[in-house]
Order: structure tokens, then sequence, then C-alpha cells
């Protein structure tokens, strides 16, 4: 056994005789749980008002369906939204503009609590690692079209809408991969020919502004290195909020469908992890493999080499599972191998720097 196997195996011990669980699944990203919430005082009356608020939006957020609230069964919780609190605080609202309420309210709420809430209503759970998309958007205003960058102003107002959502955007800083005739046609083939983005999920779009404000558009999700892909999303709006505000809601429910997890029976696997090549790399596994959504529970078995055995209790099953990894491509399926056929074997793809 290697140094690094015996160190392992020792700090493992310390961390099961501290009592420290490797239970994964159990708080995923912390962000997707959190509301602010403006008020006009700190009094338990507008606590009570914001914390309604912020548990429909986090209900929205963390289930990734728009109409979650609408579920008959999560009345009774909205109603008494304080009880899914983990914690509060009161903040002036030093950004306020004219007219506007004077506090903020900051609320998180339990993970926990909220993932038991959307399961008692038979509503999926999407918390943990989620896609960052890679936006290639062209707008036309009338004077022409171009890309989209990350400094211009449609950009800030997609981030804003996204973030509502619980979605991270990003926008390329080198645009040769796509031509703006292609980009508008939402050409994911080109996109996937012509750029080195390993695994990403690309988010395709235009938006043309006419008189007025109003805007039309469409939008398609691809992965970048795959040949799936979404059929376009069409769509309009008054002015340019509106219709990005239901964009984003359409493409988080569409992203909900394949990565969220339902609630099933919950089933054992066997997880095999090559290419951990010290205790940073298993430190940093397990901490990724709590992000998951589909993983409930990792508990390590064995240690050979640069290789790590974990027994896994999924909820949604390997399928799930399986969609839920090729998000950020942490893990890489391995075909073959000498590992068994009932065991999911992958490879460890350390953060890149």
């Amino acid at each position: 056994m290697s140094e690094w196997c015996r160190s392992l195996w020792a700090a493992l011990a310390l961390l099961l005789a501290c009592g420290i669980s490797t239970q994964a699944g159990a708080q995923a990203g912390a962000d997707v749980y959190v509301a602010t919430v403006p008020v006009a005082e700190q009094s338990n009356a507008e606590l009570h008002r914001a914390a309604a608020a912020g548990l429909r939006e986090v209900v929205v957020r963390v289930s990734g369906q728009s109409e979650a609230v609408r579920a008959p069964a999560l009345a009774n919780a909205l109603g008494d939204a304080e009880r899914y609190l983990d914690q509060y605080r009161f903040e002036r609202n030093i950004s306020a503009e004219p007219g506007a309420l004077p506090w903020l309210a900051q609320l998180r709420f339990g993970p926990n609590a909220v993932a038991q809430l959307l399961r008692g209503a038979g509503l999926p759970v999407w918390a943990g690692n989620r896609p960052v998309l890679l936006v290639w958007l062209v707008q036309d205003d009338g004077n022409g079209r171009r890309f989209v960058d990350e400094q211009a102003p449609l950009a800030t107002a997609l981030r804003e809408q996204a973030r509502r959502r619980g979605l991270t955007l990003r926008f390329p800083k080198d645009f040769s991969a796509l031509t703006l005739d292609d980009a508008w046609q939402m050409d994911a083939a080109k996109l996937r020919s012509g750029a080195a983005a390993g695994g990403e999920v690309a988010l395709l779009g235009r938006i043309a502004q006419g008189a007025g404000g109003r805007c039309t558009g469409a939008w398609k999700l691809a992965a970048t290195n795959a040949g799936n892909e979404q059929p376009a999303l069409q769509g309009e709006g008054d002015n340019a909020a509106s219709y990005l505000a239901q964009s984003i809601d359409r493409i988080a429910d569409a992203l909900a469908q394949q990565y969220a997890t339902v609630a099933t029976a919950t089933a054992g696997a066997t997880l095999r992890v090559d290419g951990i090549e010290n205790f940073n790399d298993y430190i940093a596994l397990l901490a990724y493999l709590k992000q998951v959504g589909a993983i409930k529970a990792a508990n390590p078995t064995q240690i050979a080499g640069s290789t790590v055995i974990l027994q896994l209790r999924l909820e949604g099953g390997a399928e799930q599972l399986a969609r839920q990894l090729t998000l950020d491509n942490r893990l890489l399926l391995e075909q073959g191998g000498d590992a068994p056929s009932a065991v999911l074997n992958y490879r460890w793809q350390a953060a890149r720097g």
C-alpha cells in the first residue's frame, strides 16, 4: 500500500471516529436555498410575509418547475413558511430606488426541510451540481446583428433572471467558433465542430427588438460534445425584461426535466473511481459527490492504489446519476476495464485552475 493510501485510511478513520458523515446529497449548492425579499420594517408580520414569498421562490428554484407553487400539497407550507427557515436577518436596502422598501429580509431555508417538502408533494428536487450554461446569443436591435458579450446590458439582465432560477451563465470570450449567421440559426452542430468546450451545456439564442421595445426570439439547449439537443423554445414579450423572464423560466424547466431527481425507492450501486492520486483528490471527490442530487449516500469501502470504491445509495436510479455526472465532466465514464459489469466505472478529473 502506498504512503498516501495509509495516510488516507488513517484520516478516514479519524473522520469516522469524530462522527463526521460522508452522506452525499444532504446539502447541495446552498445558494439555491437563499432568497432576498424587500420588507417595510423589521417585524414579525413582515417576516411572515417575506418567508412566504421567499419559500415560493425557493420551491420553484429547487424543484425546477415554474408552476410548482400551484401544487395543492404545498398550500399549508406556504402559509407557515417560517418553520422551513434555517436562518434570517434584516439588512438596510442601501440600493433602494425612490419608493422602494427600506429593508431586506435575507432568508435561508433548510435544504433537508425543503427537499422533504417537495418530495412529499410529489415534486422533483434539483439541487447540487447544475450546468454552467455557455450562452451564444445574437441580438438584432434594428441596426444589425451582433453577439452579446458578458459586458452587454442584455447579458446583465439575463444573468439576473438566471440567478432567480438558480442557473449560472457565462459568455464566450472568443466568438470564432460560430459565425453570426450560424449563431442566429442556432446551429449546434457547427458549434460542436468548432468549439473545444468539453461537456458544457450550450445555450444558443437570438433576440430581435422591434418598435416600442417588443422582443421576439428563440433558444436552444445543446451539449457541446454530444448530438442530443432540445427543440427550439420560441417566445415573445412586450419588452426585454418580460421576454427574458419567461425565456429563463422555460429554459430552467427544460433543464430540470433532464437533471432533477424524482423521488423513487432508493437503490444501491457500486462506484469505482480511478485517478485518485492523492489525499486532496479523495477529499475533492467526496465533496463533489455531496453535490450530486441522485446520490443520497456515498460510503468508501476500499482503496487500492489510485482506485477508490464506494457504495452508493441512489434516488432516481443509475440512469439519472449518469445524466447528472455529465454536467461537469469531473467523473468520466470508462468503458470496459477490469471492473465487473455491475460496477459503475469512472475516472476522476482533477479540477483545472
